[in-house]
């Protein structure tokens, strides 16, 4: 979920259309995005959040615990950074964000639009509670649409220049550490073409 954001970032900034942009990322401190966002250069904001159980138990109500302090934390940086608008990544940790920003625009104390990605086929836990609440919904790929509502758009799944961008063998063996006197094959995969493969 943090590779995703970062790339919207990025293609933001760079696209020369929009002036000039501020970024906040919010996430948890246990999370990857401690280190990777950082990294890119980018302000990140922590809350607590947990990933949603479905059994009663001590972790369930840790979860609830956690879930309602990352909602009021997420109240104190919306108001610290008034955002115009939040792409939820997915993820546990968008839960009490979107919740906390859906509630602030339900007293009219922000008009920030709310857009949730989708990059999975089938979306978590999370992303599935989170859905009514948004504005629009970004899909990475197609079999994620619900019901043809009107606010899903299928846009691929945002990705880094860094990725795209052709690399020479040596250094992408260097930085992926791996043996360069292995044969390396890369597979990619996409699931109508995976089903022609197999038969041939």
């Amino acid at each position: 979920h943090v590779y995703p954001a970062l790339a919207i970032a990025e293609a933001l900034e760079t696209s020369g259309e929009f002036g000039r942009l501020e970024f906040l990322f919010v996430g948890t401190r246990g999370g990857f995005e401690a280190k990777a966002v950082p990294r890119a250069g980018i302000p990140l904001a922590f809350i607590h959040a947990a990933p949603l159980r479905r059994a009663f138990s001590l972790s369930f109500v840790r979860t609830i615990v956690d879930n309602l302090r990352g909602f009021l934390e997420a109240f104190a940086a919306l108001h610290r950074f008034r955002p115009d608008l939040a792409i939820a990544t997915g993820g546990y940790v968008a839960l009490p964000l979107v919740a906390a920003l859906w509630c602030v625009r339900l007293f009219r104390f922000s008009r920030a639009r709310i857009v949730l990605l989708e990059p999975n086929a089938r979306a978590g836990l999370a992303n599935r509670l989170l859905r009514p609440f948004v504005d629009e919904v970004w899909l990475g790929v197609p079999s994620a649409a619900q019901r043809s509502r009107r606010n899903e758009f299928e846009t691929g799944t945002p990705v880094r220049s860094t990725i795209v961008r052709g690399r020479d063998r040596r250094s992408a063996r260097a930085e992926l550490d791996l043996d360069p006197e292995l044969t390396t094959i890369v597979v990619r995969s996409e699931e109508r073409r995976v089903g022609k493969e197999c038969r041939s």
